[in-house]
């Protein structure tokens, strides 16, 4: 199912609100030894950081959390980075639920 425009920026502003509490409350800091190489070399340490906001496992708990369902439970179809791990986690401890991946 395709998100409207509408449904996209409210996701997108859920995810930052999400993470500068994260950001701002906890202990969290982005892993950038986790961005691409290419990505490296051509970006600002900003675009890095910025890069990793939106990995899909952030998306997916601001998702949950607007839903507000008693669960955050999440299924992905690849390894979780160390940037979404750590995040997570921090997330959990911010928010008082654990969260399940």
């Amino acid at each position: 199912q395709q998100k409207s425009g509408t449904d996209s920026r409210a996701l997108d502003c859920a995810v930052d609100h999400l993470y500068r509490r994260v950001y701002n409350e906890t202990a969290y800091r982005p892993r950038l030894d986790v961005v691409a190489y290419a990505l490296v070399r051509e970006v600002s340490e900003a675009d890095q950081i910025n890069s990793l906001k939106y990995h899909g496992e952030k998306k997916a708990l601001a998702h949950l959390l607007q839903k507000k369902t008693p669960s955050l439970s999440m299924r992905v179809n690849v390894k979780v980075c160390s940037d979404c791990h750590s995040f997570l986690a921090h997330a959990a401890r911010l928010l008082g639920r654990p969260i399940h991946v």
